[in-house]
């Protein structure tokens, strides 16, 4: 096959489109290649091609240097999982860039309140989808600096991406970057309320009594789908209680 060049109109138009990132590892300020998914170099077409990093890139091509232990095991990185990547990484980046995006980027600290030793940018969906993470150690520099690397990070996919805070640190053994701990998101119902900028206008609570039995249903939602749902009943002598979160004081008082 004839290789064809991808046109540098298309390379930039790819480049912004993706947030000058690799979709697969979402690194930034590193080698980027413009890789063809269906292995056809002459299919130089926008749909065909991902931004991948050179690392992943070449894990691609090369599975088998990349033992099951490395750092990196992209060993099942086929044209599938690119293509997924390209087109979830993509849609990402735009929805970032609106006026109210869907989004929100969560900072967790690790330590205690007398030393936080590390902390983790997380972007969600407003539905709980988790995107990808940063994390800033006491390795990378002084924790005075990671707030303004962060806010950095998270204006350079859109300015109106909120910022939410986890009020109180996470125990050390849970450090992403120190024990591989687990990322901290929001609850589906909780990030959807504060990704919403209509909540205190569209939304609504409606409570469904059973006249034939002891038992009733609570939803609150607004324009853009269910935030919360609770299922009360009577079961015996005792007062079964079902939710869809486990934010339900901090939902009803807000």
């Amino acid at each position: 096959m004839t290789r064809v060049l991808v046109p540098k109109k298309l390379r930039e138009a790819l480049l912004r489109r993706n947030a000058k990132a690799c979709c697969v590892c979402k690194a930034r300020n590193v080698g980027l290649n413009f890789h063809h998914i269906d292995g056809d170099s002459a299919n130089t077409v926008e749909t065909n091609l991902a931004v991948v990093c050179v690392r992943d890139h070449d894990a691609h091509h090369r599975p088998e240097e990349y033992r099951p232990d490395a750092e990196m095991n992209h060993s099942d990185l086929d044209a599938a999982t690119i293509a997924t990547a390209k087109l979830e990484w993509e849609a990402f980046v735009a929805e970032a860039a609106k006026e109210a995006p869907a989004i929100l980027a969560t900072v967790t600290g690790y330590g205690n309140i007398e030393s936080v030793h590390a902390m983790q940018l997380a972007f969600q969906w407003a539905d709980g989808r988790l995107v990808f993470e940063r994390v800033y150690h006491l390795l990378d520099g002084p924790p005075a600096k990671w707030a303004d690397w962060a806010v950095a990070e998270v204006a350079s996919f859109g300015p109106a991406i909120k910022i939410v805070l986890i009020d109180r640190p996470m125990p050390v053994e849970h450090c992403p970057s120190c024990a591989r701990g687990m990322t901290t998101t929001l609850p589906p119902g909780f990030a959807r309320r504060l990704a919403s900028r209509t909540w205190a206008s569209s939304s609504v609570c409606s409570i469904y009594v059973n006249p034939r039995r002891a038992s009733l249903a609570v939803m609150i939602h607004d324009d853009h789908g269910e935030a919360f749902v609770a299922f009360l009943h009577r079961c015996g002598l005792f007062l079964d209680l079902a939710t869809s979160t486990y934010l339900l004081a901090a939902e009803l008082r807000s």
